[in-house]
């Protein structure tokens, strides 16, 4: 990158008109660790918005905490490692998706949902 980002004071729309075009940025997600059963994504690693596409194989992501889901840091991510990811259009979809794999977590640790399949909402990119 040409500047320095400062990632607790530039906003996603700095970032974005920086961006070169792709369909993935603005959407929200929720990456995977990749560690997976048949029928199940994984843990969740991540959580965020992508804001901005660097060059054809690079992405700045805006993670977001997990305690109160404030925008934290931005990570720079090779789009190779955005293959497992789910992507949301509206942040609605995001936390209901986010909330019920946390609740699909909590069961497993507790033996309820040793291997029920997590069953997500897909969301349109339009």
């Amino acid at each position: 990158m040409s500047d320095t980002v400062n990632p607790t004071t530039t906003s996603d729309d700095a970032l974005k008109h920086r961006s070169r075009p792709s369909a993935i940025v603005g959407l929200f997600f929720l990456a995977f660790d990749g560690k997976t059963q048949p029928g199940l994504p994984g843990d969740i690693k991540w959580q965020g918005k992508v804001v901005a596409r660097e060059d054809d194989n690079t992405y700045l992501v805006r993670l977001h905490s997990w305690i109160d889901g404030r925008a934290t840091y931005i990570k720079i991510v090779n789009q190779a490692e955005m293959h497992n990811w789910q992507y949301y259009d509206n942040v609605e979809a995001w936390q209901n998706d986010s909330a019920m794999h946390a609740q699909l977590v909590v069961d497993r640790q507790r033996g309820k949902t040793a291997n029920r399949p997590i069953q997500f909402i897909k969301v349109d990119n339009a």
